[in-house]
């Protein structure tokens, strides 16, 4: 995706028993299992609610997030690498301004990497 083509975007997301308004510059990556979506944010933070994945695509599209397989969504923005641990761990790693690269798991087979 170019970046010049990138808009920033707002959603919002109901996580417990309030309704979030977030920027699509703030989502690191969305992981879904079934019908529950968890949101990995910039700053360390998730949010948890009942969504399905194939929603926060439609919501995010022209956002520079792209569908790696079928449970997670990335912010292409913000990942530097994608690494193997084993046949069912990945590694994302972000890179994050000042404070140099930070983890995250994440569950499941990658198919789409070609695209990245």
């Amino acid at each position: 995706m170019d970046a010049n083509s990138v808009s920033e975007k707002a959603i919002f997301v109901k996580s417990g028993h309030s309704i979030k308004r977030v920027l699509s510059s703030e989502i690191l990556y969305v992981q879904c299992e079934a019908n529950v979506s968890r949101l990995f944010m910039l700053d360390g933070s998730e949010l948890v609610c009942v969504r399905l994945l194939k929603l926060f695509e439609q919501d995010l599209d022209g956002a520079g997030f792209l569908r790696i397989n079928h449970n997670v969504l990335v912010n292409l923005a913000e990942i530097q690498e994608i690494r193997y641990v084993n046949a069912r761990k990945r590694q994302v790693v972000r890179k994050k301004l000042g404070l140099g690269e930070h983890d995250k798991n994440i569950d499941g087979y990658i198919k789409s990497l070609k695209t990245i």
